[in-house]
């Protein structure tokens, strides 16, 4: 899905957004605290669940999985 996707019915607009926003916000709090624990090792943060799928609403909860390679900085 991207911004120009049409959804509808409404509510599903506003879940979209409502979910990116968010999403934006722990991208960059992550970027802060997990981005000195691994240095420049490959890492993937999926969201899953209705997040993953930018449908949620305040009310949900977050449901994510990292994927790191295991190799950590000396």
């Amino acid at each position: 899905m991207t911004d120009q996707t049409v959804l509808e019915p409404p509510y599903l607009r506003k879940r979209f957004e409502y979910s990116c926003k968010v999403i934006d916000s722990l991208r960059q709090a992550m970027k802060k605290t997990v981005t000195p624990l691994v240095g420049q090792s490959p890492l993937t943060v999926v969201a899953v669940g209705s997040y993953g799928r930018r449908e949620a609403s305040c009310a949900s909860d977050i449901d994510f999985f990292i994927v790191h390679d295991g190799c950590l900085p000396d």
